[in-house]
């Protein structure tokens, strides 16, 4: 988009992602038997049993351990869909998003994505080349946790990049997955997306989008993702 920036909304995906800039579904809630809370930055190395012990057909993380630790890692691999279901059309889009939901968000979760994705594709619709939608955990916590339910809070930044743009677009938000266990693996069963905290940039001068993908040219995402 010659000239311009893209404003990026509340709404980020799984997908946070979901929510990531999409929307989440924000009218559930879950009660728990059982609960506690405990933050910590994600590079920090979790249990093998937390999984994913796979990677599916579509691309999608799978075998999630049935603790605590797996619960952390399923929501952390779902925020980071969003660049996956991106670059796909909506009927590819929507099986990754159905293999990934719970029984009880079905299609309502998958269109209400959907929609938000498509309203990404909107913005930025007059640039050029890939869209590339990067997002990055910085910090996880266990609010709640039940052998078949979980409440995970990610604080996330995604950064939104393509030719045409004047800059890229960041957004820092709080994304809320309540999962629960079905089929075998931990399913989003609502995504809720908060904005913030955002902390003050520091730069005096912001990268363009050639300039971002120069400098990240040979990177991979962590922990080798994408």
């Amino acid at each position: 988009m010659s000239g311009e920036g893209v404003s990026l909304s509340r709404r980020v995906v799984v997908l946070g992602a979901l929510g990531l800039f999409v929307l989440g579904l924000a009218t559930k809630t879950l009660f728990f038997s059982a609960s506690g809370s405990q933050a910590h930055p994600t590079g920090r190395r979790v249990s093998a049993a937390a999984g994913p012990s796979r990677t599916d057909t579509a691309g999608v993380a799978a075998g999630f351990g049935r603790s605590r630790a797996g619960a952390r890692a399923a929501a952390v691999a779902y925020v980071g869909l969003g660049n996956l279901v991106l670059g796909l059309d909506p009927d590819q889009g929507a099986e990754v998003l159905r293999r990934v939901a719970s029984r009880a968000a079905g299609d309502g979760f998958v269109a209400s994505e959907l929609a938000g994705f498509a309203q990404l594709r909107d913005a930025v619709g007059r640039g050029s080349g890939p869209t590339r939608l990067r997002v990055g955990v910085l910090a996880t916590a266990l609010d709640a946790y039940s052998a078949r339910r979980a409440r995970v809070r990610l604080w996330r930044v995604a950064v939104l990049s393509r030719d045409g743009m004047s800059n890229p677009g960041a957004q820092w938000a709080t994304v809320t997955y309540d999962l629960v266990w079905e089929s075998g693996d931990w399913k989003i069963w609502a995504e809720t997306v908060a904005a913030g905290p955002s902390p003050v940039s520091t730069d005096t001068r912001s990268a363009t989008p050639a300039e971002l993908e120069a400098t990240l040219a040979g990177f991979v995402a962590y922990p080798g993702r994408g």
